[in-house]
């Protein structure tokens, strides 16, 4: 259960990156297009001021030329130049636009910063999540190991063992109080020589006599 749920932190930790991420493309798409369009806009700024020096210019040039004329806008009671009204008004619109356009860029620069730490961010949350899942799948290894190794031996287990008397009485006495007079026994005939060790059984009074081959000891069962 454990593991299921972290898989699915997992997931969600990446889907949110995943979109973390796209939504910082946007807004680097979104920033390249205003910055075009500022870059248009001071063009065109550019354009603008150069017209209207040169219709100054022109208009410095033929009062130079002919003091006595009075250059439009110039002198009391004349009409300013519609020329150079409208030149004025598109310059202060082009600036009100440059304006705007520096202010969201600024915007979208502050939000590029804060998605980029939301994806380090949730970068750092998976790795944590990962390990965190790696380290559960060892803990349950190693408890399934202990498991297993904790585990007595049984009866099939036994047969590299019942070549060693001691070995095998060491068993019995650790199978508990019902077989310790078994493994005391088992340990007195190991000690005889050529004494025949009996046979497994599931119980201790069900022992049949051993009989000694070489001398012709009869040891009956013991109980």
């Amino acid at each position: 259960m454990s593991q299921m749920t972290s898989a699915a932190q997992g997931v969600l930790s990446a889907e949110a990156a995943l979109a973390a991420i796209r939504a910082q493309r946007l807004q680097v798409q979104e920033r390249e297009a205003l910055r075009l369009a500022g870059k248009a806009k001071l063009e065109q700024y550019r354009k603008l001021k150069a017209s209207v020096m040169n219709h100054i210019e022109s208009k410095l040039s033929t009062f130079t030329a002919n003091p006595e004329a009075n250059p439009s806008g110039t002198g009391s009671g004349s009409e300013a130049d519609p020329m150079i009204e409208m030149l004025l008004e598109q310059v202060s619109a082009l600036m009100s636009d440059r304006q705007r356009l520096a202010a969201q860029c600024s915007g979208l620069q502050r939000e590029n910063e804060q998605l980029t730490e939301l994806v380090g961010y949730l970068s750092l949350e998976q790795q944590q999540l990962l390990e965190q899942q790696q380290n559960q799948q060892q803990d349950q290894q190693n408890q399934q190991d202990q498991q297993q190794q904790g585990k007595p031996l049984g009866k099939q287990q036994l047969g590299s063992i019942s070549d060693d008397p001691e070995l095998e009485a060491s068993w019995y006495s650790e199978q508990g109080s019902g077989t310790a007079n078994e493994a005391a026994g088992i340990a007195e005939l190991a000690e005889q020589p050529g004494a025949a060790l009996p046979m497994h059984t599931s119980s201790v009074s069900s022992m049949d006599a051993v009989s000694a081959s070489e001398d012709d000891i009869s040891v009956e069962a013991f109980h």
